[in-house]
């Protein structure tokens, strides 16, 4: 995955972030800071490093090499990475807030007309209903985001918090958990953002949103397929609906995409990087810091998504 960071406030000169080693975006490396003397545990065989945040926590899973795994396989790798983080944020008493999943080869085809990413799907819903109990844990879904990078390796990142968050959904798109088997054989688990119990401070501001991988789709279908400022268009219009989702469940003053402090927008090429930032940058008055990522989406047919951190004013 490559980056470029663009201050929508001063055009900050681009940086290139490592292609091979997936990173968070960086509001989230803004509160890591130099904390990189987490400990490494290892449950269900594979390595989970915790780093710690204060009140908070980050922890990430590396597959080696799973692009090479056939089918079947890398669903039980994926299966085995969230029972392994969820298992671990149960034992120290925290819970997960935030997922980042750079799932390689995401494009692949694969049987029944799916593709890798659908296979990813199923392994991480195989993953969240092991450890569900009787409940529909489906309802309590934190946000996600899941995109292709050009390396081998498998990689789950996730954010994680004394207390749950709200998940939050946007009014305009069928939440991803109910998507029909036109999306694979078990659907995405992920909400559309998070609305945190305690916030996250990030550039001296309280924010208390996590905005989800949000593309140009209405209802569960993509709109606009192979147009890029159509997309472009749809995704603000998603941005500023779930903001204002946020606020109405939050209590807070909704400020539409002036509630947004932070944003990532992953594109297919990066020839789309330019457009992106003479679009997003005078859309989001109050943005701190635009990231640009090259990265596979989903989708057939997306050439963008986008995910965000935000502020609600009282």
């Amino acid at each position: 995955m490559t980056s470029t960071a663009v201050s929508a406030a001063e055009r900050a000169p681009r940086r290139v972030l490592d292609l091979r080693a997936p990173v968070p975006p960086g509001w989230v490396r803004e509160l890591l800071g130099d904390a990189a003397g987490g400990a490494t545990h290892t449950i269900e065989g594979l390595p989970v490093r915790v780093d710690a945040l204060g009140a908070l926590r980050f922890a990430s899973i590396t597959v080696v090499d799973a692009a090479h795994l056939d089918d079947a396989p890398f669903r039980e790798v994926v299966a085995r990475a969230f029972r392994a983080l969820l298992q671990l944020a149960h034992h120290q008493s925290r819970v997960p807030v935030r997922f980042w999943n750079y799932v390689p080869d995401l494009r692949r085809p694969a049987e029944d007309g799916f593709t890798r990413y659908e296979v990813f799907n199923a392994g991480r819903h195989d993953g969240f209903a092991a450890l569900a109990g009787e409940h529909d844990f489906r309802l309590h879904l934190p946000t996600s985001s899941g995109v292709g990078h050009r390396g081998d390796d498998f990689v789950v990142q996730v954010l994680l918090a004394p207390a749950a968050g709200v998940p939050v959904e946007n009014p305009r798109q069928t939440p991803a958990y109910r998507y029909s088997r036109r999306y694979g054989e078990l659907p995405p688990c992920f909400s559309r953002a998070t609305l945190l119990a305690e916030p996250v401070v990030f550039d001296g501001v309280a924010c208390r949103g996590l905005v989800a991988g949000t593309a140009s789709i209405e209802g569960e279908d993509t709109v606009h397929p192979e147009e890029l400022d159509a997309q472009l268009a749809v995704t603000l219009h998603n941005l500023d609906a779930i903001a204002a989702a946020i606020g109405a469940v939050g209590g807070g003053a909704a400020t539409g995409l002036g509630s947004y402090r932070d944003l990532r927008v992953y594109v297919s090429d990066a020839r789309y990087a330019d457009a992106v930032a003479r679009t997003f940058a005078p859309a989001f008055p109050r943005l701190g810091h635009l990231e640009i990522a090259i990265a596979d989406i989903c989708r057939q047919g997306l050439l963008m998504e986008a995910e965000g951190l935000i502020t609600l004013d009282d």
